[in-house]
């Protein structure tokens, strides 16, 4: 085999081990931090009755990429920034993060549980979305108070 080839073969077995290394350490990190199922429809509609404070945490590429996929009332705070604006989110009020499909949304609302905070993983952004314009179409009559 010629030396070429072996230093190929070396560099394709070292990136292998990185990448599996690199899974096995983020793995890992998520399986600490603990992940939160996505809240059912009954309880994100109590939620957002109660002013639940709403929180996407999608990068700000994504969002930028996806525009037309906001959820109204959302504020946007990505998901490497929110450790850091944890003293401005209220605790009062529920916080529902949200992002794609719900994955990195489940993570944030553990982490923001375990921070003392009542939150609920709003899931991915699609769905999110329609359960709040769904909310926001009904007649004011049926419309709970939320007291803000």
């Amino acid at each position: 085999m010629s030396k070429k080839r072996k230093r190929y073969g070396l560099v394709a077995v070292l990136g292998v081990g990185v990448a599996l290394a690199g899974w096995i350490y983020q793995s890992h990190v998520w399986e600490l931090a603990g992940s939160t199922p996505i809240a059912s429809q009954e309880e994100l509609r109590a939620a957002l009755a109660r002013g639940a404070v709403i929180v996407d945490v999608r990068t700000d590429s994504e969002v930028q990429r996806e525009g037309a996929l906001l959820v109204p009332g959302a504020t946007h705070s990505s998901l490497l920034s929110l450790p850091k604006e944890l003293e401005s989110l209220p605790r009062d009020r529920p916080i529902v993060p949200y992002c794609r499909s719900g994955g990195r949304a489940g993570h944030v609302a553990q982490m923001l549980r375990n921070h003392g905070f009542e939150a609920l993983n709003g899931g991915g952004v699609a769905e999110l979305k329609e359960i709040v314009e769904a909310i926001d179409r009904r007649p004011a009559s049926s419309v709970p108070k939320s007291g803000i």
